[in-house]
């Protein structure tokens, strides 16, 4: 009977929102770093807003083929919450999970929840921060043991429409362990967005994640994308 219930409630939850856009992109990409290799990039988010909260689900997936075979199968489910609760502060949360074959991580699973401050929110620009504090699982392909940590999660977002057909967004995450300040990641991506015809844009994107304490010692701390794709905005 729960069951039933949280169905029906998924189902009307769409109808019962407020502001809803859906995003699809989908393209191929070039990367140097821990692969050499042309991969498949799918990329979609839903988001759904009610009153002052917004739901929102987002997922992307590279696979990628090289010399020997496949040498990229990396993908992420995020579900978050943003609750506006004074002016211009918002109560965020989230659970996502991550794997990447070539990093070596069969599973990193995390939960989080923090503080959002927008800056500055006009209609041709926006610009916010914000901090969590999250706890980490991280499961490995070659090791038995599971990784445990706490993090503090810092995040920037830029947004700014250029013209009535094109946008630039910049974003940056950096993530560090509490007990370890040794180990920290750090991710970032710049991408431009052109207007074709409604609803289709063209987006490049250049994006980097930096591990300082890869799960192998072979593997490198970093990894450059670069990506062109088409995306549908409804």
């Amino acid at each position: 009977m729960r069951r039933a219930r949280l169905v029906v409630l998924f189902l009307i939850l769409p109808l019962l929102a407020q502001d809803n856009s859906l995003d699809f992109s989908a393209g191929l990409s070039m990367s140097r770093g821990n692969s050499e290799s042309t991969r498949f990039y799918g990329r979609g988010i839903v988001s759904l807003k009610r009153r002052d909260t917004r739901f929102i689900i987002s997922s992307n997936y590279i696979y990628g083929k090289g010399r020997d075979g496949v040498d990229t199968n990396q993908g992420k489910l995020t579900v978050s919450t943003e609750k506006l609760l004074w002016g211009r502060w918002r109560l965020i949360s989230s659970a996502a999970y991550f794997f990447d074959r070539l990093a070596n991580i069969q599973g990193r699973v995390d939960f989080s929840m923090g503080i959002n401050y927008t800056v500055e929110e006009r209609p041709r620009n926006k610009f916010s921060i914000s901090a969590s504090y999250s706890e980490e699982y991280e499961a490995y392909f070659t090791k038995t043991s599971l990784k445990k940590s706490r993090r503090l999660a810092f995040q920037m977002s830029v947004y700014q429409r250029l013209d009535s057909g094109a946008q630039f967004n910049l974003g940056a995450l950096y993530t560090p362990s509490l007990l370890d300040l040794s180990d920290f990641r750090f991710e970032g991506e710049a991408s431009v967005k052109v207007l074709m015809k409604k609803p289709f844009w063209l987006n490049f994107s250049l994006s980097e994640r930096f591990n300082n304490q890869p799960p192998l010692a072979t593997l490198k701390k970093n990894d450059i994308i670069l990506l062109t794709s088409l995306e549908i905005t409804i």
